[in-house]
């Protein structure tokens, strides 16, 4: 509680996290002369924060709940400004472990597939292979085509695992296309798909052989947008 460095630097760190932005920019950059852009709101957190015990968990709540953080990330005018006020949500990257999890949140716990070493765990493995070294900046993309390669080819979640959740959403077999595709989007993208996107997927639909396999081709494709490894 004396030190009057810690709370401010990790608050700002947390922020930086959640926000993809610091209240001092560069995060790791904290001294007199670099000011933060918002004084109070820093002081006051980082007040709050070792009044909590220092609980990280008391923090992350309080920034996730405000209203700054569930702002659209949809750039206004001055979209620079937008993001150094805080008036916008910027676009963040899911970390390597954000992304095992939402893809096993879809379609269920990773398939066994030769050639990946998962002695350790599937998911530190995977962690290991998408992950960066260090902290690695939350707006950044850095994946290159060995990660994107991997993403579309691998066996883990593919095959059965979409297969289940094909049969899932097909369910009662009475559904509309409509219905479908909209609880589709809502589970991969978390929104609802646009009239062009509805529509365009409803004749996609029709015309496939199969609707079961039509379903799988069509997850699969939302699973790869850059929309999926993304955090709106």
């Amino acid at each position: 509680p004396e030190n009057p460095y810690f709370a401010r630097a990790t608050v700002n760190r947390t922020w930086w996290r959640l926000m993809g932005r610091g209240i001092v920019q560069p995060v790791d950059d904290m001294h007199e002369a670099n000011v933060p852009s918002h004084p109070e709101l820093l002081n006051l957190l980082a007040r709050r924060f070792a009044e909590s015990g220092f609980d990280l968990k008391c923090l992350t709540r309080a920034i996730v709940l405000s209203r700054a953080y569930q702002r659209t990330s949809q750039p206004g005018e001055s979209a620079d400004q937008q993001a150094a006020l805080f008036g916008r949500m910027s676009i963040k990257v899911l970390s390597a472990g954000q992304l095992y999890d939402s893809l096993e949140t879809i379609s269920g716990p990773a398939a066994k597939v030769t050639g990946i070493d998962t002695r350790a765990g599937t998911r530190w493995e995977f962690t290991q292979f998408f992950g960066e070294s260090g902290d690695p900046n939350p707006t950044a993309y850095r994946r290159g085509i060995p990660h994107l390669l991997r993403q579309m080819n691998s066996g883990q979640f593919a095959g059965q695992n979409l297969e289940r959740l094909v049969t899932r959403l097909n369910s009662p077999a009475d559904r509309s296309v409509e219905e479908i595709t909209v609880d589709l989007f809502l589970t991969i993208l978390s929104r609802r798909p646009t009239a062009d996107e509805l529509r365009r997927t409803k004749a996609y639909l029709e015309r496939s052989g199969s609707a079961a396999g039509g379903l799988g081709e069509l997850a699969w494709v939302l699973l790869m947008t850059g929309e999926f490894s993304l955090n709106h």
